[in-house]
């Protein structure tokens, strides 16, 4: 990730509670509910985070996610 990158992420991170609770509010998961790992929420607000970041496939995005795992579950 380059340092644009990282900024983009610095700016953005401190909406991702709010862009979580815009999912929650708009999404229904239809996922099997004993199968779940992570919530959807979760799931496409690390993707919106990726995107800004300029992660823009699923590789990018799981990478990105793998990279700031630690650091999101410590926000």
């Amino acid at each position: 990730m380059t340092s644009t990158d990282q900024n983009a992420f610095d700016n953005t991170i401190n909406d991702a509670s709010f862009l979580q609770r815009i999912v929650e509010l708009n999404l229904t998961d239809p996922r099997a509910q004993d199968r779940i790992i992570y919530p959807l929420s979760v799931i496409c607000s690390i993707v919106i985070l990726a995107r800004i970041c300029n992660c823009n496939d699923a590789r990018e995005q799981r990478l990105f996610w793998l990279e700031k795992l630690p650091w999101l579950k410590e926000s």
